[in-house]
């Protein structure tokens, strides 16, 4: 079972830079762990669900994995083109994925979600925040699209909303090993994965 956030996009975001534009990325923080976004440079009005890969000979061998960065895991990706080089994907999905460890959610949790503005040299600074009451996918949708209004380190209102998907895969008697391949109403097929870095 497993807490995943899909985060789809973000609009004004607060600047915190003088000169230019703040670099903002996402992290989900659940009991403990933490999970990142890439960041967007110089843009307040980020779109965080679509990238570009041109993946590895590595990936080859198990091509539901995929390299996304630091503490990103792939959600979903779908596979147009293959390569010497291996495989190219597009509407790359990133999602940040909790493994859950057949505990189920208690209806007292929650999930927090930072904007924060990525530093090359210093600490990253917070841009603005959310918390997520997790016990409306307990009782409610297991997947459920939520736009988040954010404030500020101090809570805050700001002109900030979060645009993201929450699903919550709840104990089961089915067991999934590994990746498994997909089909939307299309007809494309996807490759399913599991967090691959953490």
């Amino acid at each position: 079972m497993s807490l995943e956030l899909f985060v789809a996009s973000a609009k004004s975001v607060p600047n915190a830079e003088t000169f230019g534009k703040s670099d903002p990325y996402v992290t989900a923080e659940f009991q403990g762990a933490s999970k990142k976004t890439d960041y967007k440079k110089s843009d307040l009005d980020p779109v965080f669900n679509q990238h570009n890969y041109s993946l590895s000979s590595v990936v080859e061998k198990n091509p539901a994995r995929m390299p996304a960065g630091d503490d990103c895991s792939v959600f979903l990706c779908r596979i147009v083109k293959r390569s010497p080089l291996g495989f190219l994907c597009r509407d790359i999905r990133m999602s940040l994925g909790f493994d859950l460890r057949q505990t189920a959610l208690n209806i007292n949790d929650e999930l927090k979600v930072y904007v924060k503005d990525y530093e090359r040299v210093g600490r990253n600074r917070l841009l603005c925040q959310s918390t997520i009451k997790l016990k409306t996918v307990i009782n409610g949708d297991k997947t459920q699209k939520l736009t988040l209004s954010m404030v500020d380190g101090n809570n805050r209102p700001t002109t900030c909303t979060l645009n993201v998907t929450l699903s919550y895969k709840p104990p089961s008697s089915a067991k999934d090993i590994g990746a498994r391949t997909i089909q939307d109403d299309s007809g494309d097929s996807y490759a399913e994965g599991k967090d691959i870095i953490t």
